[in-house]
């Protein structure tokens, strides 16, 4: 497909895949007991493979690589969407295509717990997204109004609403079991999945795609390769629906099951006279309440019975997590408190919805991290300007004037960092180690990429270690030797150096090993020190850098044209930054007013 006008190729392709996905829903809908066939075709459509480039480029997870370390970002910017898309329609479609390992990430949980993440590669999240956009409208002909979880016009105050509508009256379904399903993601049995889906996909083809990628492996974070006999990877865009289509049979017992959701108002009363439960399930994903209207016995029996339903399916419910509790008691349910208690200055009890601690606690937790990066500073600032506050009120009025610091929000990232296999790189003078006892001693060097509305350009940038101060950058449309070339020549211009007391550290791409550049150090007597490939930390004091710059100034403008971003860029570096941004490291002075400092020391005893 030609991607050469993307806005309108990409409205006709969506056109497409929602008009193909309106019939399959029909065509399940009208016929539950329809296997689909030929369906492979509609994987490897043009259509569909262009919508699903778009939803993953355009997901938070573009920014992050699997295991081959491109993502969606550096596609767009090193290769040709277009030619991507054709060489992965052309692999998919000959079946030479297999899914690569996902990348092992280990995500923080409540209690010092460790939730693992699988990323998949940016070609297996296309194919991925593209069976999602062929599979997701037959499944939901399927699925229960219960669920709620990963589902198209579904959210999760959805299922709390439901929650509180069971709870109040006249429906009363006032005891409850908090479900905890252990490891659920990670323990999904294949088999018993296949069978599901099989079900529903009569095309071998498909069948042996969504096989490949539950079979696909993990790269664990020591190395190791890892075969997965079970579960789906949570992190795939594949995976909440397998979820889905797995918990489903949790859905259909409770909806077929005599008190469930399918008795009429009749029925429920003639159990309700004879002592019988009456119930309902709202499930989110892994998590789910069932509402039970009886005794807390009633609740109990239907526990054990629910864990033999998902037993078929190789999952088990967590004993110490899933909970028997009374609405009065009140119940945690999807980052929300639901309780019922009687309502201040009447004798009436209403069952009431609001955030519950856990999440409360996690919003004020950033809010505080987000006010402590600004407060000192503010309050260093107000100093140098004679007034005197305490640092508690520059809180308090900030936090009263909905006043917050600026913060690195996620954006995409692209790896800008390429080696050249021929070059030796320099050694590590510097081992992590970015200190100085006075000016020119130790500079730190790097490029990042700038958008504009004409189009992305390069800024690389020199830092001197002792004061932090930008010594010199240049900008260009290419990230080349010429780049660095340039912005070395403006840090020997404008500083003081001496033959053989100053070390130049960056990192290990082919613009820093390239022989001019080496050449052009040696000249003036610095000595070359690079950290290795992929490590922030080896360069850590100009992401740094880099990092204030784009929560500053990259990501909080926009700019037409690159005249308008370079002013920006000059007026930011030598007009802010350099002059008057005050840091802590440097006892909340400027780089311009340390460096003064240091040359002009003041005596002691005097202001």
């Amino acid at each position: 497909m030609n991607t050469d006008d993307p806005d309108a190729v990409l409205f006709e392709a969506r056109r497409r895949v929602l008009k193909i996905q309106t019939k399959l829903h029909r065509w399940a809908r009208d016929d539950p007991r329809r296997r689909f066939d030929d369906l492979f075709n509609l994987v490897c459509d043009p259509a569909f493979l262009l919508v699903a480039w778009d939803r993953v480029s355009g997901n938070k997870g573009a920014r992050t690589a699997g295991v081959d370390g491109r993502t969606a970002w550096s596609v767009r910017v090193f290769d040709r969407v277009g030619d991507f898309l054709d060489q992965l329609r052309s692999r998919v479609k000959d079946r030479s295509f297999r899914p690569m390992p996902v990348r092992e990430r280990m995500i923080p949980k409540a209690g010092g717990r460790l939730r693992r993440l699988g990323i998949p590669t940016g070609a297996d999240r296309v194919v991925q997204a593209s069976l999602k956009l062929v599979l997701e409208p037959i499944f939901e002909a399927d699925f229960l109004p219960c669920s709620y979880g990963f589902r198209p016009n579904r959210r999760a105050w959805d299922a709390v609403a439901e929650v509180l509508y069971l709870t109040t009256r006249p429906r009363n379904y006032h005891w409850v079991v908090e479900g905890d399903i252990k490891a659920c993601f990670d323990e999904i049995d294949h088999p018993a999945l296949m069978r599901r889906v099989c079900r529903r996909i009569g095309d071998k083809h498909v069948l042996a795609l969504v096989k490949a990628f539950l079979k696909a492996g993990i790269l664990a974070e020591d190395g190791q390769l890892e075969d997965t006999s079970g579960g789906v990877p949570q992190g795939g865009i594949l995976s909440p629906l397998l979820a889905n289509i797995a918990l489903s049979v949790l859905d259909e017992h409770i909806a077929n099951a005599p008190g469930g959701p399918a008795s009429s108002k009749v029925d429920r009363a003639r159990r309700r006279r004879h002592g019988l439960p009456n119930f309902r399930l709202v499930r989110y994903a892994d998590d789910w309440c069932l509402m039970v209207s009886g005794t807390r016995a009633d609740a109990e029996a239907l526990r054990e019975e629910i864990a033999g339903v998902l037993a078929t399916m190789g999952l088990r419910l967590s004993p110490e997590k899933t909970l028997i509790t009374h609405i009065d008691e009140g119940l945690d349910f999807l980052g929300w408190r639901i309780q019922r208690h009687r309502k201040r200055g009447t004798r009436q009890f209403h069952v009431y919805t609001y955030p519950s601690e856990k999440a409360v606690l996690a919003v004020k937790r950033k809010l505080k991290t987000i006010r402590r990066a600004v407060e000192p500073r503010v309050h260093a600032m107000l100093a140098r300007r004679g007034i005197s506050v305490g640092r508690k009120r520059v809180e308090r009025v900030m936090s009263g004037a909905g006043l917050q610091g600026a913060f690195l929000r996620k954006r995409w990232r692209i790896a800008s960092t390429r080696t050249d296999p021929r070059a030796a790189p320099a050694p590590d003078l510097v081992e992590r180690v970015f200190t100085a006892d006075r000016p020119n001693r130790l500079w730190v060097a790097d490029a990042i990429r700038i958008p504009c509305g004409q189009g992305a350009f390069w800024l690389a940038a020199v830092r001197d270690a002792f004061s932090n101060r930008i010594v010199g950058w240049k900008t260009s449309d290419r990230c080349d030797t010429e780049l660095v070339l340039g912005a070395l020549e403006f840090a020997v211009w404008s500083r003081d150096i001496r033959d053989g007391e100053l070390i130049h550290h960056s990192d290990r791409g082919s613009t820093y090993t390239a022989i001019r550049f080496a050449n052009r150090l040696a000249d003036n007597g610095i000595a070359q020190s690079m950290g290795s490939v992929g490590d922030s930390y080896d360069n850590a004091l100009m992401e740094n850098f880099f990092s204030t710059l784009k929560t500053e100034l990259v990501y909080r403008r926009a700019w037409r044209t690159r005249d308008e971003a370079e002013n920006a860029l000059f007026a930011y570096i030598d007009g802010w930054y350099n002059g008057q941004r005050i840091q802590k490291k440097l006892g909340w002075r400027s780089p311009a007013e340390f460096e003064a400092s240091y040359h002009h020391p003041v005596p002691a005893g005097t202001r």
